[in-house]
């Protein structure tokens, strides 16, 4: 076989971790008698012609043997220090020089981060707000609302807010307000009593068991996002710290939050304001509570009740299924698929 005929694989794919046994001693055999004999390699190895072809292709590939002019067909063993040089350094050395490259682009480009950084810093802290005061947090609520042509979408927790009156005059001025309650608002009475004033002056609203923060979203243009920040003061509810985004992206995926939890809510009717079905779920939502394990305190805080009703709830429930206590009642759920 020619040199010309010899094509240099491409290394990345052509060279293994470790030459095979047949590719070193032919190697060997090149480096020993100076030259490449096939009869003497098939009868030293058992070599098919085909392999010792792949062979002689993969030596040529790595440099480490070269044709030899004065034997016509024949090859010549080189050192593999010098293949090295020939292969391994040029590689080597491209990749110091990309490596060095790259430093330098790096280098450049860590410049504009502190601009680009203070941008956006600039930019949404423009369309981010924190509100810690309760006051403050009213007022601002007041205003969204007052400044709202469309609609108001309304996340509310708990069963010791309720909206104040300033919700049913956007109402009566065709603004389309929606609100998802906890189930326990139906069995507050003053609560209870404004839901159903607000849904006769068109009002939409529904409940659900669980409901994990305040969200108010005004027009799909602001929405003002509020957790509890520390424990209930005496005789009221824990302390708001509040969030007002204003950035278009944000107030979407806020809004998307929203609709999903309406579209699992229960819509409250003034006609029939406690369907039997809600206490079921109620009741559903404290069986898979302390199938986790939680206090009484946690289901009640959770599900928006006061501790005794929890508790009267949860002795109905222990009646109903056989339980003597409440980890029983949470290992009876499980196994019986309640929850």
């Amino acid at each position: 076989m020619a040199w010309k005929e010899i094509r240099v694989v491409d290394l990345a794919k052509g060279v293994v971790d470790q030459l095979d046994d047949l590719t070193v001693t032919a190697y060997r055999q090149i480096a020993e008698t100076g030259g490449w004999d096939d009869d003497s390699l098939r009868a030293v190895t058992g070599a098919a012609v085909e392999d010792l072809d792949a062979v002689l292709r993969s030596l040529a590939a790595l440099r480490v043997i070269e044709p030899s002019p004065e034997r016509g067909r024949g090859w010549t063993a080189v050192s593999p220090h010098v293949a090295m040089a020939r292969l391994v350094s040029p590689i080597e050395a491209d990749a110091r020089r990309r490596a060095a490259q790259a430093a330098r682009l790096r280098h450049q480009l860590q410049r504009l981060v502190p601009v680009h950084e203070q941008l956006q810093h600039s930019k949404y802290g423009q369309a981010l707000e924190i509100v810690g005061d309760e006051t403050a947090l009213a007022d601002l609520l007041d205003d969204e609302l007052s400044r709202s042509v469309s609609s108001v979408s309304v996340l509310e927790p708990g069963t010791h807010r309720v909206p104040p009156a300033g919700y049913l005059d956007a109402c009566e001025r065709g603004l389309r307000y929606r609100a998802v309650h906890q189930h326990a608002v139906r069995y507050s009475g003053p609560a209870a009593e404004l839901m159903e004033m607000l849904t006769r002056a068109g009002a939409e609203l529904g409940t659900v068991d669980e409901l994990p923060l305040r969200l108010f979203i005004f027009d799909h243009r602001s929405a003002v996002l509020i957790a509890s920040d520390g424990p209930a003061s005496p005789g009221g509810p824990p302390p708001a710290m509040a969030v007002v985004v204003r950035q278009p992206l944000l107030v979407s995926v806020l809004a998307d939050l929203f609709e999903s939890t309406w579209s699992r809510a229960v819509p409250f009717e003034a006609v029939e304001p406690q369907p039997a079905y809600v206490l079921d779920d109620v009741k559903r939502a404290i069986l898979r509570l302390l199938a986790t394990g939680a206090k009484d305190e946690l289901v009640a805080r959770r599900l928006g009740i006061s501790v005794r009703t929890c508790r009267r709830h949860i002795s109905d429930i222990m009646d109903a299924i056989g339980a003597s206590s409440r980890f029983q009642t949470g290992a009876i759920a499980r196994m019986s698929g309640l929850v």
